[in-house]
């Protein structure tokens, strides 16, 4: 079976997003099956203003074939339909990004020599900036006609995004395909000002979304990454026999699992007599780290924040949400209490960064799956969730919900689990269970059934 597999960072040296994660698990799964005789990667261009350097265009890596077309996008048309849905001062950013992008490229943009590249405050990101079109975008016609000279037996698109591309090959070639849906736009459109070019972007990335649900014939498979998707979903006109089988992002459970509190903290250098609060994610804004920030202070001396940030190819919003944070910090006099790890982790090393803590506190709103739980409850440790998104479907007896930005039942919740370790540690095993469910070689095993399923039919 030769699998094309449609995602957006081939960067797997380290743990990442939780769709690249999920990306590294199911693909190194699936190329160690005797049935998968061959796997290309299609690295679609994400913008990732920090790590990311265009590689030649093939590589292999651990047994996959990544590619790294060179895709080439007509800016004009582009930018015409972005000016559409922007307010004034978007459209003066437009007009002056046009212009250095006309100079440069005279009318042609090539992504691989624009990637990640920073134009004042805006970031240069080709992947917004080619399916903002309408559908289908010349970026999905290009990678469909690069992915046809492959001859795969199946498609497997990552996000709803390239859906497109799956759609060329089935009615052009009769390919089946599988795609995963993984991001509640409508939702990610409520953390950004209206009419801004982010906003407009990302509201671009809504239509698609709902373009794919207009379009169903063209798709053999939809798989939601979580019922909260799912949900999306159904609201935004899938019909729910359309979107029937979930397909979760998993976990290792050989790689993430308990290790000894200290020999963690010792592996990571952090202190042995302080009691430790974990988060781990990105810096956005509907990671509500702040609401941890404004309760610090009242916690006992000896308890400490820990960040692991994950990197991702997220644009210049992370950064600015990262400035707002520090001044938080300043402002609220804790920076001593704590510590924000940037280091790159490769996935396996993630077991002591949950390992180390006491507890494990997630104050997100709209989660779409949640990876960071799944992991924490691999390695049986207590979690403290805001009941928003998917986070409620990861709590039995290892933990609590808390309502968004409700601070003092979520200090008091804090304040429960530091003072009653034993408590929290038997609360910790009984997680379990739930971690189980996610595992990789259960999840993989359906994966692979879905593709023959496709394949016979």
């Amino acid at each position: 079976m030769k699998i094309v597999w449609i995602g957006g960072d081939a960067d797997w040296n380290q743990y990442n997003s939780g769709a690249a994660n999920a990306e590294f698990l199911y693909l190194n799964y699936l190329i160690k099956q005797p049935e998968i005789t061959q796997i290309d990667f299609i690295d679609l261009p994400f913008p990732n203003p920090d790590t990311h350097q265009y590689p030649p265009l093939i590589r292999p890596m651990n047994g996959i074939i990544i590619h790294l077309p060179r895709y080439k996008i007509r800016y004009k048309s582009v930018f015409t339909h972005l000016k559409s849905r922007v307010d004034f001062k978007g459209r003066m950013q437009l007009s002056l990004l046009s212009f250095i992008l006309w100079f440069k490229f005279r009318g042609e943009i090539d992504i691989a020599k624009l990637e990640g590249k920073k134009i004042g405050t805006l970031t240069a990101s080709p992947m917004y900036l080619a399916i903002v079109e309408p559908y289908i975008s010349q970026l999905h016609r290009q990678a469909a006609d690069y992915i046809k000279q492959l001859n795969p037996d199946i498609i497997h698109v990552l996000m709803e995004l390239f859906a497109p591309i799956a759609a060329i090959l089935k009615q052009e070639n009769d390919i089946p395909n599988v795609i995963c849906a993984m991001e509640d736009w409508e939702r990610q459109l409520a953390d950004l000002v209206p009419n801004s070019i982010q906003y407009a972007a990302i509201d671009s990335c809504f239509d698609l979304s709902k373009w794919t649900g207009n379009h169903l014939d063209w798709f053999d498979k939809i798989c939601p990454v979580s019922p909260h998707i799912q949900n999306y979903m159904a609201r935004i006109g899938y019909p729910l026999s359309k979107i029937q089988e979930i397909l979760p992002s998993p976990v290792d459970l050989t790689l993430i699992k308990p290790v000894d509190k200290i020999e963690a903290r010792k592996k990571l250098g952090l202190p042995l007599n302080k009691r430790i609060i974990l988060t781990v994610g990105r810096f956005m804004e509907r990671k509500h780290y702040q609401d941890l920030i404004e309760i610090l202070p009242s916690l006992p001396e000896d308890v400490i924040l820990y960040m692991k940030i994950s990197s991702s190819s997220s644009d210049i919003t992370v950064y600015k949400e990262e400035k707002i944070f520090k001044r938080k910090l300043k402002e609220k006099k804790v920076a001593n209490r704590v510590i924000i790890d940037k280091r790159k982790l490769k996935y396996e090393e993630m077991k002591y960064v949950y390992s180390a803590c006491d507890i494990a506190v997630y104050p997100f709103v709209g989660e779409a799956f949640g990876m960071c739980a799944v992991e924490t409850i691999a390695c049986e440790k207590p979690l403290i969730l805001y009941n928003s998104g998917n986070f409620p479907s990861f709590i039995k007896e290892n933990g609590f919900l808390v309502e968004p930005s409700d601070l003092e039942t979520l200090k008091e919740k804090i304040l429960y689990l530091l003072e009653n370790p034993e408590i929290a540690k038997e609360m910790g095993k009984k997680g379990k269970p739930i971690a189980k469910k996610f595992d990789i070689k259960l999840l993989g095993s359906r994966l692979i059934n879905i593709y023959h399923e496709l394949i016979k039919k």
